[in-house]
């Protein structure tokens, strides 16, 4: 046979497809072995990748034995060296370093809006940086996004942050909460459990406002956190508020278990982007407790 011949002849292999971003985990492929990486990359991408899934912050490699290829590449089958019962593996990684363009909201004795371009694995301590250098002045900074405040261990992209978003910075000597801030202090969250209550302390620029407590991470029996003998402080006055009446989380995994009235036992675990109220609240329980860990920490499964 002769070199032409046996190049341009269909030759059945295996591609291996990473089932986050694709519909199958493997599939079989005739092609000449003259195809290009490229041609090959463009075809797989195209006929098989999930819908929805955009591929503009994505990268493919293709990898053949230990050889690693850019997907872009102009090399034919033959010249990586496959043969008929290969397998080729189309893998996919996501480029963190693509820079989005958010607005910060900055909020001191006045408000004023700037804009920057920030990769979208910047990490939250990098941010206060920006803001409020280092030393004592740290501390009177808040850097929030839709009302929860970041924590200085993660990235823009842990928050799941997009294009044209705005985040909040909160300068501040004290804890006293303003009205006519963007976010109150008795709204801001932090990831973990949240309780929520009223506080009844008439002196109070948060009096008869519904306060969140934040308790983090950690295990908690739900019906001793929300029961009348329970003290919780406001977070403005830190006087103890009204019995807490609500509870959720932010940006966290959390697992539970409890028994309904009628002995019905219900158990799972979960994932929680931003702040979700326990959607289950209203059920009447008898037993009900959590386990809260951060999102990373493989508590639960991805969703």
């Amino acid at each position: 046979m002769g070199c032409n011949e046996s190049t341009s002849a269909n030759t059945s292999f295996w591609i291996n497809l990473d089932e986050t971003y694709f519909c199958k985990p493997q599939i079989k492929v005739k092609k000449p072995l003259s195809t290009r990486l490229c041609e090959l990359s463009r075809e797989i991408i195209h006929q098989n990748l999930k819908e929805g899934i955009s591929t503009s912050h994505l990268k493919f490699q293709i990898k053949h034995k230990q050889a690693v290829f850019e997907s872009t590449h102009y090399v034919p089958l033959y010249e990586i060296g496959l043969t008929s019962g290969d397998s080729l593996s189309l893998e996919v990684t996501e480029d963190l370093t693509e820079k989005i363009t958010l607005s910060f909201m900055i909020c001191e004795n006045t408000k004023k809006v700037l804009r920057a371009s920030l990769p979208r694995n910047e990490k939250i301590s990098n941010l206060r940086k920006r803001f409020c250098g280092s030393g004592d002045y740290r501390n009177k900074v808040k850097i929030l996004y839709k009302e929860i405040e970041l924590d200085d261990n993660n990235t823009l992209l842990d928050y799941g942050v997009e294009q044209s978003e705005i985040i909040t910075v909160l300068i501040s000597d004290n804890n006293s909460g303003r009205r006519d801030t963007v976010v109150p202090v008795w709204k801001i969250k932090k990831s973990g459990l949240v309780l929520e209550g009223i506080c009844m302390n008439h002196e109070c620029v948060a009096y008869k406002q519904r306060v969140c407590i934040c308790l983090g991470m950690g295990k908690f029996d739900a019906i001793l956190e929300m029961s009348d003998g329970r003290e919780h402080k406001c977070p403005v006055c830190n006087q103890d508020i009204y019995r807490a009446n609500k509870f959720g989380f932010a940006n966290c995994s959390y697992m539970f278990c409890g028994i309904l009235d009628d002995d019905t036992s219900r158990s799972e675990c979960r994932n929680s982007k931003g702040y979700n109220e326990f959607p289950e609240a209203q059920l009447n329980w008898r037993e009900l407790k959590f386990e809260v860990s951060p999102t990373n920490s493989n508590t639960c499964p991805s969703n």
